[in-house]
C-alpha cells in the first residue's frame, strides 16, 4: 500500500484489521480508514468505515485476482455509493493515478504513492 498508494499508512494484516491512510491536501490531512474484510490469493476486500468524503463511507474495495498465462490479472472494483453528482465524478476522477500507480508498481516493482 506505501509503495503504489499511501506513502503515510498504518496496515493491517488479517481480516478484521485496519488500514488507515493519510494524503496530505494542502495544509490539511486526509484521513481514510478501511477494514480488511478479505484477504487470499484470490481476492482482497475492504470496507471504508472513515473518510472525509462522506460518500466513501460504508463503500467496499474489491480487488480480484486470477492467473492469466504467466502472470496474474487484476480487477478492481469500488462500489456502494451512489453514481453520478460531484463526489462519484471525484472518485472516479481520483483513482486514476493510484491505478496507474499500482499498475507500475506490478510491473517494474515501482509505483508513485501520494
Amino acid at each position: 500500500i506505501r509503495a503504489w498508494w499511501a506513502k503515510d499508512a498504518d496496515t493491517g494484516a488479517s481480516v478484521g484489521d485496519l488500514h488507515t491512510l493519510r494524503f496530505q491536501k494542502g495544509d490539511r490531512t486526509v484521513t481514510m480508514v478501511f477494514r480488511i474484510d478479505a484477504l487470499d490469493e484470490e481476492r482482497v476486500a475492504w470496507t471504508c468505515t472513515e473518510n472525509g468524503n462522506p460518500a466513501w463511507t460504508g463503500s467496499t474495495l474489491v480487488w480480484a485476482l486470477s492467473p492469466e498465462g504467466s502472470g496474474t490479472r487484476v480487477t478492481f472494483q469500488h462500489a456502494g455509493f451512489a453514481m453520478g453528482g460531484p463526489p462519484y465524478d471525484m472518485t472516479v476522477q481520483g483513482w486514476v493515478p493510484f491505478i496507474n500507480s499500482l499498475k507500475q508498481y506490478c510491473e517494474s516493482g515501482s509505483g508513485q504513492p501520494m
